[in-house]
């Protein structure tokens, strides 16, 4: 189960990156989509990661 939840949050942080790669109008996007979503911890986590890239 553990291992499950590793694998999906190192496929996130890679789509994250491949985002930034892309440009700013996929960030954008990227953004909007977050904003409409709600916030689970495991999006808290995630947006901690996002941050640090900066």
């Amino acid at each position: 189960m553990v291992e499950k939840n590793l694998k999906k949050l190192k496929a996130k942080k890679r789509r994250v990156v491949n985002g930034f790669n892309t440009g700013t109008r996929d960030m954008k996007l990227k953004t909007a989509y977050q904003r409409k979503k709600r916030w689970s911890a495991d999006d808290a986590d995630h947006s901690v990661f996002i941050i640090s890239l900066f």
